[in-house]
């Protein structure tokens, strides 16, 4: 076996583990402050008074440094770190008194690696940060698990792995869990078993009245379809229970190749997406990377089958025919897999950024002709510090739509889309903040740039991934006009008076989905 060269990305995220790097939280500002005060005073004046925490309160800066990023950790006046469903109603039915409603925006987060800036926390308003709910239990006669909206995969893992049981979950573990399933979630089992939100049995979620309501295929079941893909659109979700099923060890893992590949790597990216159905329990990512550490742009993929076997799965056999550098693909258990690299970022400023094409190897290519571009640009240009950029070209083929299709099935529009899809996933992570504009507008201009190629030889496609899009994009649009309708009548039915439109004002809204996008 022949291990990887220690990247970049790997060695600017042990700095920060070790605190080579580190984070400052500053003061909330000064404007609104007195009725900034008012909305925390009214919360720790309630039953989850004792879970309210300000400024100098160490769980308060606890939390602003857990964040993905720093460019999305923002000074809330308060936050706070409900333990329970009731916990939770209690705060949502304080902040929307009509006498605080208009000076206490609020923000939820469950794992805060939304790179939304606002999505998952608040400039002087309150965050809910779901943190504390975040237990996994196993119930071995439903084959379910019910899971905290703010644990992250890799606790889900550590405590499902020993009853030799899983679920469909994230391929990092420090995602969390209750943003990554209500915006879809793509995962090593979406060949077979659809998208993460998929495998969803049912949610408790707290409306904006403070209702704790129960949604499934069979109790409200308009609010439990839409709660898949709907993200914040309906309220706070406080537990899930998934579908587990039986899960030893799986084959994975990072084989990384000359940049030379590029050419072969398109053909064999574009045609697993196209074969995929040939055997469901393979599926890939193939990336490019670039870090100014090591100075090397490289491609890799990232490799996973579900099945432990002693061999490369026949999935794969186009790859095997590629040279590669090195790579550690084995058997293993799920988490160890999630985990193998670090995922430290967030002494880094973050951008995400999406599209997606119809599989073909031209669009794949010019992509990462475009994405060589970028890298010319950026490093005439970056005023200074260690950066990284991920291109990250990853299958979304009709299957992820009809696979869940036995459960229920989502609003996200897979499975009405006219051919299978690839998505990208654009990646930006730097340190100053004077280089916020660069990043982003080179990031943007490059994904404006593909679309239009794609579009010009037929394989533009308008679906955007929630949970990849940036915030100046419209992904809940894509989804399809009929889609979209069923998540506004929902939203109007389950708040009718707007809470999670404009007193949660971060994120993507459903009533600005036609033109709007994700902008606050």
């Amino acid at each position: 076996m022949i291990v990887p060269q220690v990247t970049g990305a790997m060695m600017l995220a042990a700095a920060l583990v070790n605190g080579v790097f580190s984070t400052t939280v500053d003061a909330p500002g000064q404007c609104g402050l007195e009725a900034q005060a008012q909305c925390c005073d009214s919360l720790r004046a309630s039953d989850a008074g004792d879970r309210v925490f300000v400024y100098g309160d160490i769980e308060y800066l606890k939390a602003k440094r857990s964040y993905y990023s720093v460019t999305t950790s923002l000074n809330s006046a308060c936050i706070v770190l409900p333990q329970t469903a009731a916990d939770v109603s209690t705060v949502v039915t304080t902040l929307t008194q009509p006498d605080l409603a208009p000076s206490c925006p609020f923000a939820v987060r469950s794992g805060g690696h939304s790179m939304i800036i606002g999505a998952s926390d608040i400039v002087a308003g309150v965050t809910i940060d779901m943190s504390w709910i975040n237990a996994t239990v196993f119930h071995p006669e439903t084959e379910t698990a019910s899971i905290g909206p703010g644990a992250r995969w890799e606790s889900v893992y550590e405590t499902l792995q020993p009853l030799q049981v899983m679920v469909s979950g994230g391929r990092l573990g420090t995602v969390g869990v209750g943003g990554f399933l209500t915006g879809g979630g793509i995962t090593i089992y979406s060949a077979q078993r659809g998208l993460a939100c998929d495998d969803v049995v049912a949610f408790e979620i707290v409306l904006a009245n403070g209702t704790i309501t129960r949604a499934t295929n069979d109790t409200n079941p308009d609010l439990f379809h839409v709660l898949k893909g709907g993200s914040g659109n309906l309220g706070i979700v406080t537990s899930i229970e998934m579908r587990a099923f039986p899960q030893g060890e799986i084959w994975g893992g990072y084989a990384t190749y000359d940049n030379s590949s590029t050419p072969e790597l398109a053909r064999a990216l574009s045609s697993f997406t196209s074969n995929i159905e040939q055997d469901p329990r393979a599926l890939l990512v193939t990336f490019w990377t670039y870090d100014t550490i090591t100075n090397v742009n490289r491609a890799a993929n990232a490799m996973y089958y579900t099945e432990p076997v002693d061999h490369v799965p026949a999935a794969f056999h186009e790859y095997s025919a590629i040279e590669n550098v090195s790579s550690t693909t084995h058997n293993r258990p799920l988490r160890d897999l999630v985990n193998e690299l670090p995922d430290s970022t967030n002494g880094f400023r973050v951008l995400f950024n999406t599209l997606a094409f119809r599989s073909d190897p031209r669009v794949i290519e010019h992509g990462v002709g475009l994405y060589n571009e970028l890298l010319q640009n950026l490093n005439s240009t970056v005023s200074g510090g260690d950066w990284i950029i991920i291109a990250g070209f990853q299958p979304m083929p009709i299957l992820f739509g009809t696979s869940g299709l036995d459960n229920g099935g989502d609003i996200i529009g897979l499975k009405d889309q006219e051919g299978d899809l690839i998505v990208l996933l654009l990646e930006g992570f730097w340190q100053h903040v004077a280089d916020d504009e660069l990043f982003n507008r080179l990031a943007d201009q490059m994904i404006r740039d593909l679309d239009a190629f794609a579009r010009s030889v037929g394989q533009g496609s308008d679906f955007l991934y929630l949970n990849y899009a940036a915030r100046w994009q419209d992904p809940l649009r894509g989804y399809g006009p009929e889609n979209l309708d069923l998540l506004r009548q929902a939203a109007q039915r389950y708040d009718p008076t707007g809470v999670f439109q404009t007193q949660v004002p971060g994120g993507f809204k459903v009533s600005k989905a036609d033109g709007g996008g994700g902008d606050e």
